[in-house]
């Protein structure tokens, strides 16, 4: 060999849509190099592959017996109702805060287009302080790009630290939202 390390591509998006349907997305092509210890690296394929099995298994229970998916029905009947009416409440209690800039879909009547993952900024405040803060108080968030480089760059944001993403899940409750909308206020 020339001593260089072999590009290889990886892959490190997965994605099940609202059939419950697993596949993989090959998002970005990246030269294999070896990560520092900052960095969080992506998901072995051995894994990715074990995951979208696992869903695949998980979406086709039931089809059989001519029931449909067990695991869309889950996400059609409990999953996203439930999602979207937290990402409702977020928005309706963001819209109270002052400085408090979203970027997305931020209509509380357009729920069912979006997911309950938002991109903030409060203020000309870095998003690292403001994540920082929060974890403080035990919520916790991401802040920077995390892997949406292109999409910061192009709102502008990159340049200032990017944002902060706050994420809830069918396993948040309306009252988890509140207290992060409060941390949100507080530190506005």
């Amino acid at each position: 060999m020339n001593g260089r390390r072999p590009t290889r591509l990886i892959a490190y998006r997965a994605f099940s849509d609202l059939a419950g349907k697993a596949a993989l997305f090959v998002v970005t092509l990246v030269a294999a190099r070896r990560l520092s210890q900052d960095e969080l690296g992506v998901f072995g394929l051995g894994t990715t592959a074990g995951w979208i099995a696992a869903v695949g298994y998980l979406a086709g229970l039931g089809e059989d017996e001519g029931r449909g998916s067990a695991l869309g029905d889950a996400f059609a009947g409990a999953i996203r109702p439930w999602e979207a009416e937290l990402t409702r409440r977020f928005l309706e209690g963001a819209r109270a805060i002052e400085g408090l800039a979203l970027y997305g879909i931020d209509d509380p009547e357009r729920v069912g287009e979006r997911t309950p993952t938002f991109a903030i900024r409060l203020g000309e405040q870095h998003p690292l302080e403001t994540a920082s803060a929060l974890g403080e108080r035990g919520i916790y968030v991401w802040d920077g790009h995390y892997y949406a480089l292109e999409l910061m760059e192009r709102l502008g944001l990159q340049p200032t630290g990017g944002a902060v993403r706050i994420g809830f899940c069918h396993y948040n409750t309306p009252e988890e939202v509140d207290r992060v909308l409060e941390a949100l206020a507080e530190l506005a």
